[in-house]
């Protein structure tokens, strides 16, 4: 069955890597943002040498998207700004 946008899951291989840049790939593959995070930031301070730039980049890649968190605090604004309305107009 074909899925809505043509877009499918990310195929995940069957092992984890071994090296802390390979477990972060592996983790971002399967979805999980935090632990590919947290993982890249390993292998940036303590990784194999030859690694430690590519985990330095991922790290960035991974960083906040300044857009959507600009969204979400204006989003939250006009909720304060809603139910501070509702407040006084109910007095």
């Amino acid at each position: 069955m074909a899925r809505k946008g043509g877009h499918r899951a990310p195929e995940v291989s069957a092992t984890q890597p071994q090296t802390p840049l390979g477990k972060a790939r592996w983790a971002l593959e399967a979805g999980d943002v935090r632990r590919a995070r947290r993982l890249a930031a390993e292998a940036a301070q303590s990784g194999p040498e030859a690694e430690r730039a590519e985990a330095k980049a991922l790290l960035d890649r991974l960083g906040p998207d300044l857009a959507a968190l600009l969204t979400a605090a204006a989003v939250l604004l006009l909720i304060i700004l809603a139910a501070w309305a509702a407040i006084l107009k109910a007095r």
